[in-house]
Order: structure tokens, then sequence, then C-alpha cells
């Protein structure tokens, strides 16, 4: 019997460039298996400690074949953990390939094959009115030798997709992207990423295969760089157990209050939160991440202030950036809130008046 695969999916929702990622990052050693409908060859590739050593697809091989994934829109996969012995055909690295594949798919000299993915419905109504005034998050300039690429999108280009997988962490040199979360098939704008901001959070700092929460989207046309996670991740790693886990929960709390957002906009509904990050005022100072973040109670700012002074301007970027989308998404959710409960006020007032 045959067992069952350590990695299953499908194309339509994980992009290849994030699961050739996340095979890389976990040093995976076996075959991708690859198997799409409007294709009448399956494909593989295979992989030794991470890298990509050997492909075929029909009578292509090598490197081209892997770049011809690159242009499935739909399909199966499968990676079965295996030993290598046949013939190493490929000799580029992981990320050469993926930025080369990627450039090749933009000028169309990669075929796609199948449909492409769906669009997300902007929205409309009700919803309209909350696309004003989004917040903009910029940061500072970052420690350049964290940046392993630098890749340029159009406009209206997904960088990252919600729901798809992968670890990777982008710093936005020009320009500025959309974040939004997808609510009943509709795009639900959340803030905008502004230069010296980070797409990715700090839990793709762990090792796992980890699922992005929302949609990171070009406007006009944006130059960011990919940078190194693993030195950024073996910083993470050697600050001590309380701090580390500080940081990961402050991460943790950008989701949540995206998903309090996200319930106000599309449900109506407000979420029973009090106090905590809604209780800072619009005109705050940014002055300090590991202020603003100890009077969550997450840090305790004396114990934890030589740690953070030794923290690289790239880390220290990151995580101010992780703290100002806390922010400006809970002014965001305090402010609609006030809005729709004095809405709400006035309609009852005309029922009874």
């Amino acid at each position: 019997m045959n067992r069952r695969p350590e990695l299953a999916g499908d194309l339509e929702f994980v992009s290849l460039a994030d699961l050739l990622q996340v095979l890389g990052g976990g040093n995976s050693t076996g075959t991708l298996y690859l198997a799409s409908e409007f294709s009448q060859d399956p494909g593989e590739v295979r992989f030794v400690s991470g890298e990509i050593v050997d492909a075929k697809w029909g009578r292509s091989a090598g490197v081209n074949a892997v770049y011809s994934f690159f242009g499935w829109q739909q399909g199966r996969f499968e990676f079965r953990q295996q030993q290598f012995s046949g013939r190493r055909t490929i000799r580029k690295g992981r990320m050469e390939i993926v930025l080369d594949a990627l450039r090749m798919l933009d000028d169309g000299l990669v075929k796609r094959i199948g449909s492409p993915r769906r669009r997300l419905d902007h929205p409309s109504g009700p919803l309209r009115s909350f696309q004003k005034d989004l917040p903009l998050i910029r940061g500072n300039v970052i420690d350049y030798s964290f940046i392993l690429a630098e890749e340029s999108f159009e406009d209206q280009t997904r960088i990252v997709s919600e729901g798809s997988h992968g670890n990777w962490i982008w710093v936005i040199l020009e320009g500025r992207a959309l974040v939004s979360r997808e609510e009943g098939g509709k795009e639900i704008p959340i803030l905008h990423l502004g230069e010296g901001s980070f797409i990715g959070g700090l839990e793709m700092l762990v090792f796992g295969d980890h699922v992005r929460t929302s949609t990171v989207t070009a406007v006009g046309k944006v130059k960011a760089a990919l940078l190194d996670t693993h030195r950024l991740s073996n910083e993470l790693m050697a600050l001590s157990p309380e701090f580390r886990r500080s940081l990961l929960n402050m991460s943790a709390e950008a989701k949540k209050i995206s998903d309090d957002l996200l319930q106000l906009l599309t449900g109506g509904r407000s979420p029973s939160r009090h106090g905590g990050m809604w209780g800072y005022h619009q005109g705050e100072s940014s002055f300090g991440w590991i202020r603003k973040i100890s009077e969550k109670g997450w840090l305790q700012h004396d114990s934890f202030r030589k740690e953070a002074e030794r923290l690289s301007r790239t880390f220290k970027g990151l995580t101010n950036c992780t703290s100002e989308i806390i922010l400006a998404t809970s002014r965001r959710v305090q402010s609609i809130h006030k809005r729709t409960t004095a809405s709400d006020l006035t309609e009852q007032q005309c029922k009874t008046g």
C-alpha cells in the first residue's frame, strides 16, 4: 500500500513559487508530483536537501521543465519523501529559478495552462465607503545586506494571495500596496503599505507551513525586496524565550485585530473587545516601538530593552511595522465602530420620534 503524501493540495490555491519555498525551507528530499486536466503528461520536480536537482514534463527536462510548471493555473500536487539516485540536471539555486520563472511568465515566455485564478469582486454598496481614508503604513530604511533579490510588480499584480503557502518576507522599496481580506467572494480593503513596510509577519520566521492570511496587491508600480528569512529567523531564535514569545504574540494580535475589522465591515456586528489597543488616540506619537507594544502588556520595557537594542535595523523595522499595523487597524476599528453606533442611534431615534 502506498504511503500518504507528506504534502498535497491544489495549485489554484497554492502558488508553485510558495510551494517550492516551503519544500526548500524544510530542506526536503523527495519528489513533487504535478498533474493537471489541461496536460496529458504529469510533471515531476526532484529535491535534495531543499534544492531542486532535476525535473521532467513530457519531452521537457531540467530547469526548462520547472519554468513550464509556473504556467500551470490549475492542477494537483503531491510531495513524497524519497531518495534521489539519478543524475543532477539543475545547478541553479531555488530562488534564482523562481525569480527567473516569474519574469518569464510576466514576459509571456511561459505558456499558461488552465483557467486563470478568479478575480475577487471589489466591494460595492455600504462596503465601498470603508475604502476611504485607508491607513498607510510606512517604515524606515533597512539594512540592505538582508536583501536577497529585488522584484518589480505592475499595477494590480498580486504580490501574495490569501490562502497561499509560503514564508517569504518582502519589504517595499518604492510604491504602495493594498492589504485586503476575502469574505463572501469580495475583496475587503484593510490598509495600505508604503515604502519601508513589510509584507509578511514575524510568524513567518518560525519553521512550519505558513498560510497567508491576507492578499497584498500592487497599487501602481511597486518595487519590493525579498529578505533573507533564514537570517532573520536565526535572530529571532537567539532571543530569550520570553522576548521571542512576546514578539510572536504581537504578530498574532495583528491577525486578531484584522479579524475584528473584517467582522465589523462584513457582519455588521461589533467585536466584543474593549480597551487594549482600541484605547490609542489618533494623534499619538509613533515614538518607540517597544513602548507601544509594552503598553499592551506583552513586553516588560526594562527587561527587554537590552535585547531590543541589539536587534538589527531590519528586524526592528519588521517589528515596528507590525506594531504600526496593529495601531492603525485598531484606530480604524474604533472609528468605524463609532460611526456605525452613531448611525444606529440616529435611526433608532427617527423610529421612536
